[in-house]
C-alpha cells in the first residue's frame, strides 16, 4: 500500500477496478446473451430447415401424384383418340352402307308396291269367292229346308 500516497488514489483505483469488473461482467453477460441469441437463432433455423424439408418432401409427393394423374390422363386421351378413330371409320362404313341402302330403296319400294297390289287383288278375289261359296251354301241350306218342309206336309 505504500505505492498509494493517499487514500483518495486508493479509492479511485478501487473504483476503477470495480468499474472494470462491472464492465467485464456486462461484456461477459452480453457475450452470453449473444451466444444465447445465436443458439436460439440456430435452433430456429434448424426448425425452419426441418419444416422446409418436410414441405419439400410433401410437394415432391404431390408432384409425383400429379405426374401419375397426368400420365393416366394422357393414356385416357390416347384411348379416346383411338376410339374416336375407330368410331369414325365405323361411321364412314355406316354412311357407305346407308348410301347403298338408299340406292336400293326405290327399286325395293316399287317391288313392294307391286306385291301389295297383287296381294290386294288376290285378297279381293278370295273374298268374292268366299262370299259366292257362302251364298251357294246358304242357298243349298234353304233349298234343303224347303224340301224338308214339303216332305213333312
Amino acid at each position: 500500500m505504500a505505492q498509494y500516497s493517499s487514500y483518495r488514489a486508493l479509492i479511485e483505483d478501487i473504483e476503477a477496478l470495480i468499474a472494470d469488473r462491472d464492465w467485464a461482467k456486462r461484456e461477459m453477460h452480453r457475450d452470453q446473451s449473444s451466444r444465447d441469441l445465436r443458439q436460439e437463432h440456430i435452433r430456429e433455423i434448424t426448425v425452419e430447415k426441418k419444416e422446409l424439408k418436410e414441405r419439400l418432401t410433401s410437394q415432391e409427393e404431390e408432384a409425383a401424384d400429379f405426374r401419375a394423374k397426368c400420365e393416366a390422363y394422357q393414356q385416357n386421351v390416347s384411348r379416346a383418340r383411338e376410339r374416336l378413330a375407330t368410331v369414325t371409320r365405323e361411321n364412314s362404313g355406316l354412311r357407305n352402307s346407308r348410301r347403298e341402302l338408299e340406292r336400293c330403296k326405290e327399286p325395293a319400294v316399287a317391288q313392294l308396291k307391286k306385291v301389295q297390289t297383287a296381294h290386294t287383288h288376290t285378297h279381293t278375289e278370295g273374298k268374292m269367292a268366299a262370299m259366292r261359296a257362302r251364298h251357294e251354301w246358304e242357298k243349298a241350306e234353304l233349298t234343303n229346308t224347303i224340301r224338308q218342309l214339303q216332305v213333312n206336309e
